[in-house]
């Protein structure tokens, strides 16, 4: 079988880890996977390919002129430029040049934000699947309004795939009547996990001093409205002048890394530690007492089993699709508001937060696996 994956600018974040664990788990006896990358300055894919089996063919499309304004022009209008004669010229240059004559018996866009893409792959032949790693509806009213354009071609996928049950059922019932998106197209495969690489790399160096001498919290993610670092650190803040033992790092890189700097540095006391994106995150975690994610939406977060690989206490803000990472005696669900966060800081010192919880990702991995087989066909 034949299978093209779009993924588009090879960020390192949840997605493309998301993405690693796939390719790596799959039989490349029973399939061959065609990878389509979009080259961009900052980001060269080295973590990505690096990974790759060497049986993945990798593409990588270069970015004209004349494609940037084409994209940014389909993002605000939507689909009636879809049908001028130009628009159709240039995705069947673009099918030439990339794929030739090929055809592929499934096409997945595995990264699910850029309109230009879904509707290249729309326009081949080929079993199409669209995977979605968030409450989209949330992205769109919080940080990304032209997802609206988006939404009017999830109809015309075969299969709108999301990466968990928790974010299937919140996609369903906050686009389907919403965007005229049939019901039965809904459905989905949970994110694979790499238990065997987060282990290995928690025994190395870490990258930055966690303190060893207090209570230490830590948050990995993008510095984005959406992780809703701001409240945490607000909240952290307030809860360290009661805990002065305790000490917040904050694991990641993105557009509001100096504005949160800036807070942190104001209202944190030397308390708040935030690094950057680090190339091994998961040393620094080991080293920290407990795990949070007080998120304002979220998919399935990536971050989330590798702390419960990690044999982290877990702390979840309740995002919308939190019952999907949730295990039984897990984690400690609260609100993602200040007082929230500060009653969640507050019961770990107390020793509130479960630690007991069973998890077995090679299990969940299989499951996941064979859900993606029979999802492709």
């Amino acid at each position: 079988m034949n299978i093209l994956i779009f993924r588009g600018k090879p960020k390192y974040n949840g997605i493309t880890v998301s993405l690693m664990n796939l390719l790596k788990a799959l039989d490349y006896d029973k399939v061959h996977v065609t990878l389509l990358l979009v080259r961009d300055r900052r980001y060269d894919g080295s973590k990505l390919l690096s990974d790759l089996d060497k049986r993945v063919e990798a593409i990588w499309k270069n970015t004209s002129f004349v494609q940037a304004v084409t994209e940014q022009i389909i993002r605000k209008t939507g689909i009636p430029f879809e049908k001028t004669a130009f628009f159709k010229g240039l995705l069947k240059k673009d099918r030439d040049r990339l794929f030739g004559n090929r055809e592929f018996d499934t096409l997945i866009d595995y990264d699910g934000y850029n309109l230009y893409y879904d509707l290249l792959l729309l326009s081949m032949r080929g079993r199409k699947l669209l995977w979605l790693h968030n409450d989209m509806y949330g992205e769109m009213t919080r940080r990304s309004p032209w997802l609206k354009k988006n939404f009017t071609v999830y109809n015309r996928f075969d299969k709108v795939v999301s990466c968990g049950e928790g974010v299937s059922k919140v996609n369903h019932e906050m686009l389907s009547d919403r965007f005229k998106i049939d019901k039965d197209r809904f459905v989905y495969v949970n994110n694979l996990s790499d238990d065997k690489k987060v282990l290995e790399m928690a025994e190395k160096a870490a990258e930055v001093q966690v303190p060893g001498d207090k209570v230490t919290f830590v948050t990995v993610g993008r510095c984005s409205v959406e992780k809703n670092h701001k409240t945490l650190i607000k909240a952290f803040s307030e809860f360290h002048k009661e805990y002065q033992n305790t000490a917040l790092m904050i694991l990641g890189d993105g557009p509001d890394l100096d504005e949160e700097r800036e807070l942190a540095e104001k209202e944190g006391g030397g308390s708040i530690i935030m690094s950057g994106a680090l190339n091994n995150p998961y040393s620094v975690m080991k080293k920290c007492s407990c795990f949070i994610l007080p998120s304002l939406h979220e998919g399935m977060p990536m971050v989330v089993p590798e702390a419960r690989a990690l044999g982290l206490p877990i702390i979840l803000g309740d995002f919308s699709t939190v019952s999907g990472c949730s295990l039984d005696k897990g984690q400690l669900i609260v609100h993602n508001d200040k007082d929230g966060i500060i009653q969640g800081l507050k019961a770990f010192m107390k020793g509130e937060v479960p630690t007991d919880y069973k998890y077995n990702g090679a299990e969940q991995n299989r499951e996941a696996l064979s859900s993606f087989y029979s999802m492709i066909g």
